[in-house]
C-alpha cells in the first residue's frame, strides 16, 4: 500500500508530466508537419492574408511557431556555409569594408527564407560562416546566396510620383482584402492602407521601416513584382543599412526608377565630394561619362 508521502511523489510525477506533454506538444506538431507546411508556418504573415479565413489560418501558424521550440542546426538540420570573399585585388580598409558590406548583402538576402534563427558570423578576416537550422529549399538558397551583386543606379521618383506610387500599392492591397467587395469608407487604417500603414513616417520619395515590420513589408514588394498585372514604372529598393530612429531600428525604404540609368560595369573608377552648389550631400562623379545622362543633375541616385 502506497504511503502518503508516496502518493504526493506519484501526483507531482503526473503533474510534471503532463505539464512536459503540454508544452512539447506545439514543438510536435510543428517537426511533425510536411516540409512544405511548415516552410508556410515559418513565413507566415497575417497582415499578408487577402481575406478572414487566410487571416485565422496564419494566425494560427504564427502561434504554432512562436510556440515550437527551436532546434539549432544539429538536431534539425539544415544548411552550413563557409563563404570567403576574394580581397586580393583590394588595399586594407577596402577589404574590411567588402566583408561587412557582403555580410550585410548575405543578411538582406536571408530575410526572405523564412529562418527562425539564422547565424551570419565574420571568421577570420576574410570568411563569412552560415548557419541556417531547418532550412527547406537549400538549392534556392545556395543560388541566392551565392550570385554575384550588380550595381545599377537608378533615379530617386519625385515626391508626387511617389506619393502616386504609393497610393497605388494602397489601392492594390486594399482590393485584395476586400475580395472584391466596394470601398468602406469606415474601414480602419490598415485596411484602407494595406501597405503605408506599416510605415513609420514618409515624404513619399522615401519612408522609414521598423526592422520588426522589414520583413512584412518585404514580403509584400515581392508579392507586387511577382504580379504580372501590376505594370509601374517605379519600384522599392531598401537601404544597405540600418539607421536609429529615436532610440529605434529601422530601414529606409526608397521609391526609384524601374530602368536603371547606368551600371557598374560603366564606371571606370570614381570619387566622392560634397556639392556646394547644389546642396547635395554627396554627390558621385566618374570620367569618361556625360553627368546629364546617369541623371546626376536631376536628382539623387541609391
Amino acid at each position: 500500500m502506497m504511503t502518503r508521502s508516496d502518493q504526493w511523489k506519484f501526483y507531482l510525477t503526473v503533474v510534471f508530466v503532463l505539464a512536459s506533454v503540454w508544452t512539447l506538444w506545439p514543438t510536435f506538431q510543428f517537426y511533425s508537419l510536411p516540409p512544405k507546411t511548415r516552410q508556410e508556418v515559418l513565413q507566415a504573415r497575417p497582415d499578408l492574408a487577402t481575406n478572414e479565413a487566410e487571416r485565422i489560418k496564419l494566425e494560427k501558424y504564427v502561434k504554432l511557431r512562436e510556440k515550437a521550440i527551436k532546434l539549432g542546426l544539429d538536431l534539425q538540420g539544415g544548411m552550413y556555409l563557409l563563404l570567403e570573399v576574394d580581397t586580393s585585388k583590394l588595399g586594407p580598409a577596402e577589404a574590411k569594408n567588402a566583408v561587412d558590406q557582403v555580410r550585410q548583402i548575405i543578411n538582406n538576402r536571408i530575410d526572405q527564407f523564412g529562418v527562425a534563427e539564422p547565424s551570419i558570423q565574420k571568421q577570420g578576416e576574410n570568411r563569412i560562416l552560415i548557419q541556417l537550422p531547418g532550412l527547406l529549399d537549400r538549392e534556392r538558397a545556395k543560388s541566392l546566396i551565392g550570385q554575384t551583386a550588380l550595381l545599377e543606379f537608378k533615379l530617386v521618383k519625385t515626391e508626387e510620383e511617389g506619393k502616386a506610387f504609393y497610393d497605388r500599392v494602397d489601392q492594390y492591397f486594399a482590393r485584395k482584402l476586400r475580395g472584391g467587395a466596394p470601398p468602406d469608407s469606415a474601414a480602419p487604417d490598415s485596411t484602407v492602407h494595406p501597405f503605408t500603414s506599416k510605415l513609420l513616417a514618409s515624404s513619399h520619395s522615401e519612408a522609414t521601416v521598423l526592422r520588426e515590420n522589414v520583413p512584412i513589408v518585404d514580403q509584400m514588394i515581392q508579392q507586387l513584382k511577382a504580379d504580372s498585372t501590376f505594370v509601374s514604372d517605379a519600384q522599392f529598393s531598401w537601404d544597405a543599412h540600418e539607421s536609429e530612429i529615436s532610440g529605434r531600428t529601422a530601414r529606409t525604404l526608397y521609391v526609384v526608377g524601374k530602368e536603371a540609368l547606368m551600371k557598374g560595369s560603366e564606371v571606370a573608377s570614381a570619387q566622392m565630394r560634397l556639392d556646394l552648389d547644389q546642396k547635395d550631400p554627396v554627390r558621385a562623379q566618374y570620367p569618361g561619362e556625360d553627368p546629364a545622362r546617369a541623371g546626376l543633375d536631376h536628382g539623387q541616385l541609391y
